[in-house]
């Protein structure tokens, strides 16, 4: 079964042809979680989950949900590795029916008071921020989770229909383009500096888990068992792929 929102297959493509420049390596995913399946509401519910690592990337993680009719999601996550100061590049998108219902694009924030961290990878953003502006109505953060963890230049877009997001997809491919340019230049941080990332690794993946788990639509689907494991095995597990 394939994505057949146009904008959302658009998005699979261009990250398919980035993973190739990238010489990404593909990861075999825990046991069962690569294509889950459920029925709900008598219509099938198929999830398609992707690996990969390479040299500058520790975890490369792409997730498909695809219910027909209903709804259809597109999850690209970037981790860098511990040894790169820089943010990990996440963005989500949900579409109900052929309404845009979260449209996220970030590169998260490590360190977001710290001057250098913050001229070379927030400011940056804010080009981006304006022109989303543009596009649709932003959502507002209500999470204490996400609050924490957002940069104040993300793309938080709803509320458009589906064929008005080629100018959304247009934004996230320059975020994500700006992004690798940035990264692909960096020069390893020192030990020191490469702990405290892995720390926030850390917690972030900590601090998610411990809120999908509550509110995850995946146990809906597939039941809260097989729900937890994939986010604990996969989706926020700090040692998959390492």
């Amino acid at each position: 079964m394939e994505l057949s929102l146009s904008s959302l297959k658009n998005m699979k493509t261009h990250a398919e042809k980035l993973l190739k420049n990238l010489e990404v390596t593909p990861l075999t995913l825990p046991n069962g979680l690569a294509h889950l399946k459920a029925t709900f509401k008598t219509q099938p519910v198929n999830m398609y989950s992707y690996a990969w690592k390479s040299e500058i990337f520790r975890l490369v993680r792409m997730t498909i949900l695809l219910v027909p009719g209903r709804i259809e999601t597109f999850n690209f996550v970037l981790y860098p590795n511990y040894k790169f100061v820089a943010p990990v590049f996440a963005s989500d998108f949900v579409i109900t029916g052929t309404k845009l219902r979260i449209g996220m694009i970030d590169w998260m924030p490590i360190f977001p008071d710290d001057v250098d961290f913050k001229a070379n990878w927030i400011m940056p953003m804010e080009e981006f921020y304006i022109k989303a502006l543009e596009i649709a109505p932003q959502y507002d953060l209500k999470l204490e989770w996400s609050k924490h963890f957002t940069s104040k230049y993300a793309c938080m877009a709803t509320d458009i229909e589906e064929a008005r997001m080629p100018a959304l997809v247009n934004l996230w491919e320059k975020y994500l383009n700006r992004y690798l340019d940035k990264i692909g230049t960096m020069p390893p941080a020192e030990l020191s500096r490469e702990e405290e990332v892995k720390t926030w690794h850390h917690t972030y993946n900590h601090a998610h888990l411990n809120v999908e788990n509550k509110r995850n639509p995946y146990m809906v689907y597939f039941g809260e068992q097989m729900g937890k494991r994939y986010n604990e095995e996969f989706l926020f597990s700090n040692d998959f792929g390492n």
